[in-house]
């Protein structure tokens, strides 16, 4: 293995690891606003991440691997398509004048 393949293990194993930590933060944050499944779908995703990243570099060498990493890829981008949705739907106008006021 070369020095930047290494290099790019290292700084893959930071990011994917800081998305699962940004979906265990969000869940935690939706299970304090009431939303128990959106909780419960961010931690799956989270692990789903976690799982598929860890396990594809252990298989690196194999199709597993390679269909592991797909699947924490996959995990991540549909975290972060659910939770910026949700917190864009959550949050106020940014133009005062056209806020719904809360009910």
């Amino acid at each position: 293995m070369s020095v930047s393949g290494i290099l790019h293990l290292v700084f893959g194993a930071v990011g994917f690891v800081a998305l699962a930590a940004a979906a265990f933060a969000y869940a935690g944050w939706c299970r304090s606003i009431g939303e128990p499944r959106r909780s419960a779908v961010a931690i799956a995703l989270g692990v789903l991440v976690l799982v598929g990243f860890f396990g594809g570099a252990a298989f690196a060498m194999i199709p597993l691997g390679v269909l592991l990493l797909w699947i924490a890829v996959l995990s991540g981008w549909v975290f972060l398509a659910l939770a910026a949705a949700h917190v864009y739907a959550w949050s106020p106008h940014p133009v005062v004048a056209q806020r719904v006021p809360a009910a």
